[in-house]
């Protein structure tokens, strides 16, 4: 049985999009939303306070595997300019910059299938 303090994920189903909540002591402390159709990660959020415990890469972890066992080759998303603490998540993860820049929307991101995916057995594992 998990500890009071271990996180929860919950899965978020919709048409085209999916997401995933983490909880800890019923306390939501991060999110990921993915876009089925297009292979957008549309955000990404931990609690600044929950930074560096694994939360944003688990998240991370979920949304892409997702998208790639539904055969899509090509994740990408926008983010804030280099050098950011979602910069550098991404880029630790094997996201690589497209060289898009947008001065409302950042820069663009994506991860290719091809870099980085094996299938997990451990997608519900608690951190």
């Amino acid at each position: 049985m998990p500890s009071k303090t271990a996180p929860r994920w919950k899965g978020l189903d919709s048409i085209g999009v999916k997401g995933w909540l983490c909880e800890i002591r019923g306390i939501p402390v991060g999110f990921v939303i993915g876009n089925g159709q297009s292979g957008e990660l549309e955000v990404i959020a931990v609690l600044r306070a929950y930074e560096g415990k694994g939360i944003g890469r688990k998240l991370l972890t979920l949304a892409q595997e997702w998208r790639f066992s539904q055969g899509c080759g090509k994740l990408w998303l926008t983010t804030g300019w280099s050098p950011t603490r979602a910069f550098h998540l991404y880029s630790k993860v094997g996201w690589k910059d497209t060289g898009l820049r947008d001065p409302n929307s950042g820069m663009g991101m994506e991860l290719l299938k091809s870099l980085c995916y094996s299938p997990s057995t451990t997608s519900h594992i608690m951190l």
